[in-house]
């Protein structure tokens, strides 16, 4: 699997490209860049909408995010690693295991 940032890169470069085609009258590849959006926008969504259970977390970091409404990999990147270190129970070693898996998928969680 691509890593997120790259997949942003991909879209980002596709998105120029249009432009420069665009602006100079050549229109006939568009089609297939903005396949290319399409394509990389659904793989990012399909990480994000990841359920947590899928993720290969311990039953323990599971059931803490169970207990403060964290469903999907969205969820969990919505909150930084000080706000994650708040919740009740969730300490250093849990986070070294969260920032594991997600690394794998290539998000990196805010600082603060």
């Amino acid at each position: 699997m691509m890593e997120t940032k790259e997949l942003f890169k991909i879209v980002l470069d596709c998105f120029e490209t249009i432009e420069a085609k665009i602006k100079l009258g050549h229109l006939e590849n568009v089609e297939e860049e903005l396949a290319k959006v399409r394509m990389t926008i659904k793989e990012t969504m399909d990480v994000m909408n990841t359920p947590v259970n899928n993720l290969g977390l311990s039953i323990r970091i599971e059931n803490y995010f169970k207990s403060y409404d964290i469903k999907t990999v969205y969820d969990i990147c919505q909150r930084t690693e000080d706000r994650l270190l708040m919740m009740k129970n969730f300490g250093k070693k849990s986070l070294l295991e969260l920032r594991e898996v997600l690394a794998k998928l290539g998000i990196w969680l805010k600082v603060k």
